[in-house]
């Protein structure tokens, strides 16, 4: 998969900006702050309809503008198109493919797949629960469109169900009990056959990448307080999550707030059987998060037969020289990539230049 073109109007600090991109790999320089990151937070817009630095929509229109329009081209095995969204500091929005207006976001999430590796990347190891939901998260919905649909109605649920829960409702909560449990179930069990896939290429992708070391993935989740994760089916979980709830009762009416489900539940992520998160080494930790991020691009071709394409921003000054020349040899030829950096040279692909917003390609 790969985008060929890109046309950018009002979107951060870029005003109005075309590109023809290379399909392997294009590199962008610039001093900070110029828009570097914001060209790859472009791309990562149409893939996702949403920012990878997790900012809102409102901050990437461009200051005094009143909206911002991302137009790409895309191009993937099996079919071409374009893709665009339009969005207003009303946050309406209007995503169109090839000139057919989109109603759902989930006709575009997973249309355009991108896998971004960014310096907050870094901290999937080391940093809190919500940083690997979220990687799994932005997986699942890209490899299974559905996925995505489940993930809305179910937040819709917990927010509802939590109003529930500090309004004392208990005569109305079994109803909203029954869909929470139900879609909790299928969200689990779709994480858990993603799990399953990942656990083998990020073992192999860590000992390619740090040899003598292993890398073991486990689903930490109230629903598998006593069961095998490899052995769980849908309704064994909607066992399980039934008798959560029922056991968290009170504590949930004391807070307000669902104590169980799949927003609460979180990946562990071992090296030599120990946990990385509390005694891994920062070289350790970095080389984990690097096996996790390339494995997104190995298990999106194994599921899809073609591989995403790469953003990789300013990633490489974070990396010592041994991960930098292991995650290029890795990636390079596989993918169309995109690589940020302040000072880098390549003697192969497209090399840009980033400055005020403005993109040039250098001779």
């Amino acid at each position: 998969m790969q985008i060929n073109r890109l046309y950018i109007e009002n979107f951060r600090n870029y005003h109005q900006q075309q590109a023809e991109f290379d399909p392997n790999l294009n590199l962008i320089t610039g001093k900070n702050a110029q828009g570097k990151s914001n060209l790859l937070e472009a791309i990562g817009y149409l893939s996702m309809a949403s920012s990878f630095r997790g900012c809102g929509e409102g901050e990437l229109i461009q200051w005094e503008k009143d909206y911002f329009y991302l137009q790409g081209h895309i191009e993937s095995k099996n079919e071409s198109f374009s893709l665009s969204a339009a969005v207003n500091k009303q946050k309406r929005r209007k995503w169109r493919i090839d000139q057919q207006v989109c109603r759902k976001l989930n006709e575009i999430i997973g249309r355009f797949h991108t896998v971004t590796f960014a310096p907050e990347d870094l901290l999937l190891i080391k940093g809190g629960p919500t940083l690997r939901r979220r990687y799994i998260n932005r997986q699942m919905s890209q490899l299974y469109p559905e996925y995505f649909s489940l993930l809305v109605r179910y937040n819709q649920v917990v927010k509802q169900r939590n109003q529930c829960l500090k309004q004392q409702r208990e005569d109305v909560l079994p109803l909203w009990d029954y869909q929470f449990i139900d879609l909790a179930a299928k969200i689990t069990q779709r994480r858990l056959q993603l799990i399953g896939l990942l656990r083998p290429i990020v073992e192999n992708v860590q000992e390619s990448l740090q040899q003598g070391e292993k890398l073991t993935l486990h689903y930490q989740s109230y629903a598998l307080a006593s069961g095998d994760e490899e052995q769980m089916d849908e309704e064994s979980l909607r066992r399980q999550l039934t008798a959560q709830v029922e056991r968290m009762r009170r504590g949930e009416l004391c807070r307000g707030i669902s104590l169980c489900g799949p927003h609460r539940d979180d990946l562990a992520i071992d090296i030599d059987g120990v946990s990385s998160r509390a005694y891994a080494s920062q070289g350790q930790q970095r080389s984990a998060a690097l096996a996790l991020k390339l494995a997104e691009l190995a298990i999106a071709k194994e599921i899809r037969g073609e591989y995403p394409v790469l953003l990789l921003d300013d990633v490489l000054s974070e990396l010592d020289g041994q991960r930098q020349k292991n995650l290029l040899r890795l990636t390079m030829g596989k993918t169309q990539t995109f690589l940020t950096a302040t000072h880098f040279s390549f003697s192969r692909g497209r090399q840009w230049h980033v400055e005020k917003g403005k993109l040039t390609s250098n001779p």
